[in-house]
């Protein structure tokens, strides 16, 4: 249910670009921690050694260019 904070918000935006700026002020910050925080968390997977190492790094090395690039396409497809 919209507050009258955000309809004052939704009155105030002009244009698609306006809009489009606006939501990434207040989504691309925690967007980005949350890839960062994937990204980091799997790269010692990716480059540990030892026994099953040949059976993770594969993993690991999906799950964070998986990440990154749905990222990229979320952001570069949608406005939100």
């Amino acid at each position: 249910m919209p507050t009258k904070r955000t309809r004052l918000n939704v009155a105030r935006i002009k244009s698609p670009l306006d809009a489009i700026y606006a939501a990434c002020i207040v989504r691309f910050r925690p967007i980005i921690i949350t890839t960062m925080t994937a990204l980091i968390g799997t790269l010692p997977i990716a480059l540990g050694s030892g026994v099953g190492a040949e059976a993770r790094r594969p993993l690991s090395i999906a799950i964070m260019g998986g990440s990154g690039d749905g990222r990229l396409i979320r952001k570069s497809t949608t406005s939100n």
